[in-house]
Parts: structure tokens; C-alpha cells; sequence
């Protein structure tokens, strides 16, 4: 919540965006892997993005809990609605 309740009192929920850290490696250092290592390697990765997204969803909704008790009201849209509108204006 860093602060983030100084600045504003409310937060709609768009469910527009989704943070990721990417895994990414040049054909060279894949190349590096031993083949037999890859598949485990994958699994790693794997396994690695779920924990991350675990833990963003973990860290997110503590951070609601706190802001919501320091005042933060938060908005649910109905993001249908909101995606027809921004059809029609495109």
C-alpha cells in the first residue's frame, strides 16, 4: 500500500491488466543447456510463473485489506460493458 491510500480514496477494478516477468533466453545460452536438462529446465520455468502468480494474487489482496482499512473504497465494473463501449468509440 506504500502511500497509496495519500493519494486517492477509490479504486475501480478494471481487470485490465495483468503484470508478468517473462523468461527469455537467446537460441546461444539455450543452446547451452544440456538437452537432457531442457525438459526440467521447462518445468522449472514452469513452476517458477506459477509461484509468481500465486504470489502477486497473495500480495494484492493483503494490499487491499490494508487500504481498505485506511479509508480506500474499492469498484467493481462490468468490464462487458465497458469493452462494448470502447468499441463503439474506436
Amino acid at each position: 500500500s506504500n502511500g497509496y491510500y495519500e493519494v486517492t480514496k477509490d479504486v475501480t477494478y478494471t481487470h485490465h491488466l495483468f503484470t508478468y516477468i517473462p523468461v527469455m533466453m537467446s537460441d546461444k545460452a539455450w543452446q547451452m543447456i544440456p538437452e537432457e536438462l531442457r525438459d526440467e529446465f521447462m518445468e522449472g520455468c514452469r513452476e517458477g510463473y506459477t509461484a509468481q502468480r500465486k504470489y502477486l494474487k497473495d500480495t494484492n489482496r493483503e494490499a487491499v485489506k490494508v487500504l481498505k482499512k485506511k479509508g480506500v473504497k474499492f469498484w467493481n465494473i462490468n468490464t462487458d460493458e465497458l469493452k462494448m463501449s470502447y468499441q463503439k468509440k474506436a
